[in-house]
């Protein structure tokens, strides 16, 4: 199989590509060619690197997103990781005072350009166990109480990222059998990095990926 990992940073992927053996520009699990595409952080360079790809006629029979994310539900644990089945882009609209009309209600966008769903969710039994969550994913990541609670009367998104729904949108658009991993790093609340389980989260996202290329 050809399986593309793609992540945000690469302290994220670090000790994934440390357990692999490596051939060529590609690492190697279980037979499987694994290629490590590092897009940089937001909507913008995940959408560019992985179309960039495309351009190159390069299809793969898996493409895998992990990194972390920050969790509304306190019923998550910090570092759990999670699958993500749907993820939106929640930013994407106008507003109407102190309303805010998505670009599907706006008649801009059909909703599943706006809510991108992973319908070929694929199957792996590491993945299957895995919590399933809804995403959104942002440019600003949630700080302040209002806004919180203004995205959570519209959304009933476990985990918010910034890249998530480009990810889903691109595979989708090229027909891309692909899923979404994050681990829970910290709580969406007043920023403070004193409460965040990053190195937790790092290590259960490494563990996860190894168990997930291991199942294929």
């Amino acid at each position: 199989m050809n399986i593309l990992l793609a992540v945000a940073t690469k302290e994220e992927v670090e000790s994934v590509m440390d357990s692999m053996s490596t051939e060529g520009n590609d690492y190697i699990v279980n037979e499987h060619n694994v290629h490590v595409l590092v897009t940089g952080v937001g909507m913008v360079a995940t959408t560019y690197h992985l179309t960039s790809m495309f351009s190159a006629d390069i299809s793969y029979d898996l493409m895998l997103n992990i990194g972390l994310a920050g969790s509304f539900d306190r019923d998550l644990k910090l570092g759990a990781v999670v699958q993500v089945t749907s993820d939106q882009f929640v930013e994407l609209g106008a507003e109407d005072d102190k309303e805010f009309i998505s670009a599907n209600e706006l008649g801009l966008l059909e909703e599943e350009e706006v809510i991108v769903h992973n319908e070929g969710v694929f199957k792996n039994e590491v993945i299957d166990g895995l919590v399933q969550v809804e995403g959104i994913t942002v440019n600003t990541v949630h700080g302040e109480e209002g806004s919180i609670a203004k995205v959570l009367k519209r959304t009933t998104a476990g985990v918010e990222t910034m890249e998530g729904a480009a990810f889903f949108y691109v595979c989708k658009r090229e027909g891309q059998p692909c899923a979404q991993i994050r681990a829970i790093s910290n709580y969406v609340e007043k920023r403070d990095k004193r409460s965040w389980q990053t190195g937790l989260a790092l290590k259960n996202l490494t563990t996860v990926t190894i168990d997930i290329l291991k199942a294929l």
